[in-house]
């Protein structure tokens, strides 16, 4: 019995550190914005800020921490599609854009439950060499519904592609509430 205790326990730990698992099957967001997170924070950029919710504004200039930039960027991490439970929901497509010398891979789902319904990477020739993400990002349940467009762009900094500006733009609606709708953007000035 005692011998059969640990082996169980074992099992049961093995199992628990599956479910942590994720998926690369798509592109890698989390890992795009910790990244992001750590050159910022080494770089140490001035943040212009600006918020806009209904008819209120705020501008602010700041640097920020390390902190600040997990609450800045958190949103971004939203938008990472590998779950294993997204596993063949999206369609990906590549195409030129028509703007720019830019390649787009569109990845899109018609899933009602799926939160992201669509992802477009911009880039130069390579995934590597990322220029701009876009996204669609939707929460909906009985009393709560929001939307939210989220755009990345990204610039060569000393070599290496690091953040320029974002923005996130959207409404949320709540019962018996009028809808709220909000954009927030940030632009980054290295010195």
């Amino acid at each position: 019995m005692r011998g059969i205790i640990p082996f169980v326990l074992l099992i049961c730990i093995a199992c628990g550190g599956q479910q942590r698992q994720r998926v690369i099957t798509y592109y890698n967001i989390d890992s795009l914005v910790s990244s992001q997170q750590d050159l910022l924070v080494a770089r140490q950029p001035l943040l212009n800020k600006k918020a806009y919710i209904d008819s209120d504004s705020s501008i602010t200039d700041f640097k920020p921490g390390r902190e600040q930039w997990t609450n800045e960027l958190d949103i971004f991490k939203k938008i990472d599609i590998n779950s294993p439970k997204l596993v063949g929901l999206y369609t990906t497509s590549t195409a030129d854009d028509t703007h720019s010398n830019l390649k787009v891979r569109t990845l899109t789902t018609n899933d009602e439950d799926a939160e992201v319904k669509y992802l477009k990477l911009y880039y130069l020739d390579r995934l590597e060499k990322l220029k701009k993400i876009e996204a669609l990002y939707i929460e909906r349940n009985p009393i709560y519904a929001s939307s939210r467009e989220v755009t990345m762009v990204f610039d060569d900094f000393e070599g290496q592609g690091i953040l320029k500006r974002y923005q996130v733009r959207g409404m949320q609606k709540t019962v018996l509430q009028d809808t709220v709708r909000f954009e927030i953007s940030g632009q980054l000035n290295f010195h």
